[in-house]
């Protein structure tokens, strides 16, 4: 990440040229973890009053965790922000394309478009 970064820099302006982005998600493995036991005995993902949950839209229906039916939300609760296996995405202007796609080839990375 800190060659990525350093690459990145020399290409063009942070937040202007290029952004890197580190997507939060709050995962829910346990929906009520938060209020069952201390906060000690729970995972610290799992103790969330804001994460994802899904459900058909009728008052009778039950919500169910995102993570349940998306592979990729799934990924992202397993890792998330901050930890060495989370996603990261990059996002640069098409003027720096040329130098960005070397950089990220030089790493063994490569860039969907």
């Amino acid at each position: 990440m800190l060659k990525l970064s350093s690459d990145l820099s020399e290409a063009g302006r942070q937040n202007i040229d290029w952004l890197l982005d580190d997507p939060k998600f709050t995962s829910y493995r346990d929906y009520d973890s938060g209020f069952r036991g201390s906060a000690k005995d729970q995972e610290k993902e799992a103790v969330s009053t804001s994460a994802i949950l899904m459900a058909d839209g009728s008052l009778t229906s039950i919500a169910r965790r995102v993570e349940a039916v998306s592979e990729v939300l799934d990924a992202l609760g397993k890792h998330p922000q901050g930890s060495r296996a989370s996603l990261c995405r990059l996002y640069y202007h098409q003027r720096i394309a040329t130098q960005v796609e070397k950089s990220l080839e030089d790493l063994g990375l490569t860039a969907k478009k």
